[in-house]
């Protein structure tokens, strides 16, 4: 057969083409089928036969009128596919496979094409190591390169450093739609503290780091493990993680968690509507931006705020679900009885059956959950947003004491080989036991439980971050854990979880976080956090052991 290239015009109708249509494939499925003379099946059959020479003819009409044939070389790029006649043997028709770091999924329909390339991946942000040159120049610098930031009254959030696809970068967040000079701060930064023999990039984002949660569906239980999910009765924004479970010499057993975790509403909790409202009618906390407002520490004085487990809004979902399900098989079992009345034949036993078993689970467990008491506890007394004035570390406690008829339980779970990754080997099965506390350590590898994303793994950063929130009122300078393998370390909602590092030690509890840069998580040392309890409250607290 010949398969030299030629120029398509309207009396081609292709050499040797005995078939009446031409069938279009994309791995094993059959794409489409076309007119066997059309000139888009002569198009797609020489892109067959000799793709490279077909492309390099300029005349050549494409499959689409309006496509290019340059274009049409980033389709095949894009896609493999091959053209095959029905009558042409299997030997024939075996053809050249065209890939690319940009495989797509590529759609041709009767001369036509859609191309839906694979979204570009995410970049992979990684620790800075504590030895390097980058993270010893970037010490020396750091509080001066926050002042001169505040003093170009940029709205910044956090200055990050840390590896960006193998390369040292300096990450600016930044929020706010002030103008400003990026190009002249970024020269400035090169100039004064960041030079580009050291810091490969300089990049700007504007990205919230932030303080709160997310809700969703939780599972219901009397015994109470850390990591488990809280909030604030009658709040349906208010929702978080208690860390783990603490004793004082008294007896009392107390949970720890963050203070704007159980912060107290700006409306009355238990008010009337407030908790049969769904977190989407009631919004985000938006508060949170809005200084002083909830930003003090806690006084038993001012009222009682009681725990509740699981939070209002996750229980408000988690009914909802389950009404749902039950309103749609309702509904489904209705329908085929009226589909089997309409044809005259009685509905089949086993059918109805099988229904009415789905709705009658789904409402014992709604009833369950409706009957369950969430009381778990009432807060005693919390933080504040305030500052170390020694370490500049942010505090973000709350403690509040257990009820006595729940019980709890200082338990890691057990994680998987996949998760796990070949390390924590002893997390192959669940830890009942904590041991001790201990200072985090720049490039000691952690691992956490929390609400939203349950455990995860993660490396302390060899530098601490700079951190600008409005919460606080002023700069502060935290630990920065970033999660392993590209992983979340943590998300919205994980707040007041504890971090653990490889000897089962407590080394921080978890404060806040940005999801859209770098995937970055901020703790603040346990022992730090301890002494400020003990300062606040006169508690003494050390971890409870139901032995």
């Amino acid at each position: 057969m010949d398969t030299t290239s030629k120029p398509l015009s309207s009396g081609v109708r292709g050499r040797g083409l005995e078939a009446k249509h031409m069938h279009i494939f994309h791995g094993r499925n059959r794409i489409s089928k076309v007119p066997r003379y059309s000139k888009s099946a002569i198009s797609v059959r020489k892109i067959r036969q000799v793709p490279a020479e077909w492309l390099a003819e300029s005349n050549t009409r494409p499959i689409l009128p309006n496509i290019q044939p340059s274009e049409l070389r980033k389709v095949i790029r894009k896609g493999s596919f091959k053209a095959v006649d029905e009558r042409i043997d299997d030997e024939q028709n075996r053809t050249p496979q065209f890939y690319s770091r940009e495989a797509s999924r590529v759609v041709l329909d009767r001369g036509r094409y859609r191309s839906k390339p694979e979204p570009e991946p995410e970049p992979l942000w990684a620790p800075i190591k504590s030895t390097s040159r980058a993270a010893i120049v970037w010490n020396e610098c750091l509080h001066s390169a926050m002042e001169y930031l505040s003093q170009k009254n940029i709205l910044w959030t956090a200055l990050h450093l840390g590896l960006l696809d193998g390369k040292t970068a300096v990450a600016v967040l930044y929020e706010g739609d002030e103008v400003w000079d990026r190009d002249l701060v970024e020269r400035e930064l090169r100039d004064l503290y960041f030079p580009e023999e050291v810091f490969t990039e300089i990049l700007f984002y504007k990205a919230h780091v932030k303080k709160g949660a997310i809700l969703g569906a939780v599972d219901y239980s009397q015994s109470t493990i850390c990591g488990a999910s809280i909030g604030v009765r009658g709040v349906s924004w208010s929702s978080g993680t208690v860390g783990g479970y603490f004793q004082s010499p008294t007896g009392e057993v107390y949970g720890i968690t963050c203070h704007h975790v159980l912060l107290p509403t700006k409306e009355r909790p238990g008010s009337e509507n407030s908790e049969s409202k769904s977190p989407a009618e009631k919004g985000h906390p938006g508060y949170l931006d809005e200084v002083g407002i909830h930003h003090s520490a806690f006084d038993p004085k001012n009222g009682e705020i009681e725990v509740v487990q699981p939070p209002c809004g996750d229980h408000i979902d988690t009914v909802r679900a389950f009404s749902t399900e039950i309103r749609k098989a309702e509904e489904k079992l209705e329908g085929l009885k009226n589909k089997y009345e309409g044809l005259g034949v009685p509905i089949p036993d086993r059918l109805v059956g099988s229904w009415n078993h789905r709705i009658a689970d789904s409402s014992r467990s709604l009833a369950v959950f409706k009957s369950y008491n969430r009381s778990f506890g009432t807060l005693v007394a919390s933080s504040g947003y305030k500052v170390d004035p020694e370490s500049r570390n942010s505090l973000d406690w709350a403690v509040f004491k257990i009820l006595d008829e729940r019980s709890v339980v200082n338990t890691i779970p057990e994680a998987d080989n996949e998760k796990r990754r070949g390390a924590w080997s002893s997390l192959s099965e669940a830890r009942t036991e904590f041991q001790g506390i201990a200072d985090p350590v720049e490039d000691e590898n952690v691992v956490k439980i929390g609400r939203k994303t349950g455990i995860t793994f993660g490396t302390v950063s060899g530098v601490k971050d700079g951190v600008h929130l409005k919460e606080n009122r002023g700069k502060t300078v935290e630990w920065c854990v970033v999660g392993k393998n590209g992983a979340d370390f943590s998300a919205a909602g994980d707040s007041g979880s504890l971090v653990f590092n490889e000897k089962f030690q407590v080394v921080g509890i978890l404060t806040a976080g940005c999801d859209s840069v770098g995937r970055i998580t901020y703790i603040t040392p346990i022992k730090l956090v301890l002494q400020d309890i003990l300062a606040m409250t006169g508690l003494d607290l050390a971890f409870w052991d139901e032995s």
